[in-house]
C-alpha cells in the first residue's frame, strides 16, 4: 500500500481553487487504494464443516452468537427481540 501512495500522482490533488474538489480527489485516491489492498470479507471454511453449511449459514450463525452475547451483557427487551428474530431466521435456514 505504501508503494501505491508513493507512485500515486498527488500533485493534481491539491491544485484546486475549491477545497471540495481537492477533498473529493484525495478521497477517491484513498478509496481506490482501499479497494485494491483491503480484501473483502471471506469466511474461512474448516475441514470439519458440513458441505451444506456455506458462507451464508456461517454469517447467520455468527450474527446469532453476537446477538446472544449482547443479550447476556445487556438484558433489554429490544436485544431479546433481535436475538429471537435472528434465532428464528437461523432455524428456518437450517430446515430448508
Amino acid at each position: 500500500m505504501r508503494g501505491f501512495f508513493a507512485s500515486a500522482d498527488l500533485s493534481h490533488a491539491f491544485q484546486f481553487e475549491n477545497s471540495e474538489e481537492g477533498c473529493t480527489n484525495v478521497t477517491n485516491i484513498i478509496t481506490g487504494a482501499m479497494e485494491i489492498y483491503i480484501p473483502g470479507k471471506l469466511v474461512a471454511k474448516k475441514t470439519e464443516d458440513k458441505i451444506w453449511f456455506d458462507d451464508h449459514c456461517k454469517c447467520v450463525a455468527t450474527k446469532k452468537r453476537r446477538l446472544f452475547r449482547k443479550l447476556k451483557k445487556e438484558n433489554f427487551k429490544e436485544n431479546n427481540e433481535k436475538f429471537t428474530k435472528q434465532e428464528r431466521n437461523y432455524t428456518t435456514m437450517l430446515t430448508r
